[in-house]
């Protein structure tokens, strides 16, 4: 749900325009959101690795 939201809004040109001064202040965070994100991606990558491992186990 959340996706189809995103993509519908970045769907409208308008909605993509973002002003200079907001951008400079979400550039401030980004590499501490990236910091935060990075264990719960690699968990997640780490979990779907192992499912995939275990189906082509049982291809086998």
């Amino acid at each position: 749900m959340c996706l189809q939201i995103l993509e519908d809004s970045l769907a409208h040109p308008r909605l993509r325009e973002v002003p200079n001064a907001l951008i400079d202040k979400l550039k401030v965070h980004t590499a501490r959101d990236v910091e935060d994100l990075l264990p719960h991606l690699e968990r997640r990558a780490t979990e779907l690795t192992d499912r995939a491992k275990r189906k082509l186990e049982r291809l086998r």
